[in-house]
């Protein structure tokens, strides 16, 4: 392995995009802990997660684009 990508892959962490894309991606068990501690902080009920899209673009209807981490369909 070169060393760029070992210092990359020792330096990497779960919030960045291009880790958050592979790991969570098709992986609606994985985000579905993340999303219940979540919502266990703000104090809703926890919710099952049926489907992740990550790196999901959104189109507004003023033409600006808003782009989630993660969209979770229970």
């Amino acid at each position: 392995m070169k060393k760029s990508a070992r210092r990359y892959i020792e330096n990497v962490r779960l919030m960045d995009d291009i880790f958050f894309e592979v790991f969570f991606k098709d992986q609606p068990q994985c985000i579905e802990v993340v999303i219940h501690e979540i919502f266990k902080q703000l104090g809703y009920p926890l919710v099952k997660v049926k489907k992740v899209e990550v790196q999901k673009n959104l189109n507004a209807l003023d033409k600006r684009t808003v782009r989630l981490d993660a969209l979770a369909v229970d």
